[in-house]
């Protein structure tokens, strides 16, 4: 057993370089969390970062961003993706939308692998809510489809997230992450990813690998409570969701319920 990991030391890694690893996370679904453990892993493992640039990403605002976020997988981004310099470290990108046929196609033939953060749409939905009335409250700005207060104007950005999380993970060897475990348990999530990669990162170095993690976090709004609908929805809007968007609970939520515990302000 190695000695506990210190706020400098690095390891050496171990597994598959050469690789893209591609983040995609549902918003309001722990995405920043859980792709700021995964850069924050390769780090510890001594994966040096890349930073692709706005052309090959396909973003025409120019700017460069650690994050990697891509928006639109075409087969030129695709392209530019597979022909980034990324010997002997991990090229970690990351995406809220959904995947392509093109970038389908570079997972199957092995070129890349990706996770898929998921989370329970009732939850999903009372974040967003959140979001709208910070949105109002601190910049008198109002979001063009969801309403504050309004929990029928989510239905329709719920379905768009439910496509793209769909689109993910109908990729063979995707690796779904529950919000749950990310948020608040986030020795299972790094041991996950660890098993996907075939990495080997000590479970002494998962305080340094969380601490550099939520820094990177710092300024960011992250209410993290878990299972909220359970508190904050009523059981007719939570069946309704149930109902709604049944094929995606079967599928990855197959025991969900309502639940509304005693003293619910909903």
């Amino acid at each position: 057993m190695c000695c506990p990991a210190q706020e400098n030391e690095i390891y050496l890694h171990a597994g598959d370089a050469n690789m893209i690893y591609i983040n995609y996370g549902a918003p309001k679904s722990g995405s920043s969390l859980t792709f700021e453990l995964t850069r924050a892993m390769f780090d510890v493992l001594g994966y040096k970062p890349i930073v692709l640039s706005a052309e090959a990403r396909g973003d025409h605002s120019g700017k460069t961003h650690y994050t990697n976020t891509i928006r639109d997988f075409t087969p030129e981004v695709v392209a530019a993706v597979e022909a980034a310099e990324h010997a002997d470290t991990i090229l970690l990108l990351r995406s809220h939308h959904g995947a392509s046929p093109a970038i389908a196609s570079l997972i199957e033939r092995g070129a890349a692998k990706h996770m898929v953060g998921i989370r329970d749409p009732r939850d999903i939905a009372l974040s967003m809510l959140d979001v709208v009335m910070r949105l109002a409250e601190q910049k008198g700005r109002s979001h063009p489809m969801i309403r504050v207060g309004d929990l029928s104007s989510t239905l329709k950005t719920i379905e768009v997230n439910i496509a793209r999380i769909t689109s993910w993970a109908d990729i063979p060897g995707g690796l779904v992450l529950n919000y749950e475990q990310t948020a608040f348990d986030h020795t299972v999530t790094l041991d996950a990813i660890c098993g996907q990669l075939g990495l080997d990162a000590p479970r002494d170095s998962y305080g340094v690998i969380f601490e550099r993690a939520t820094k990177r976090m710092a300024r960011k709004v992250n209410v993290a409570k878990p299972h909220r609908h359970r508190r904050q929805m009523s059981a007719a809007d939570q069946a309704d969701f149930l109902q709604r968007f049944k094929p995606f609970y079967d599928r990855f939520y197959p025991g969900a319920t309502v639940m509304v515990e005693e003293g619910a302000s909903a």
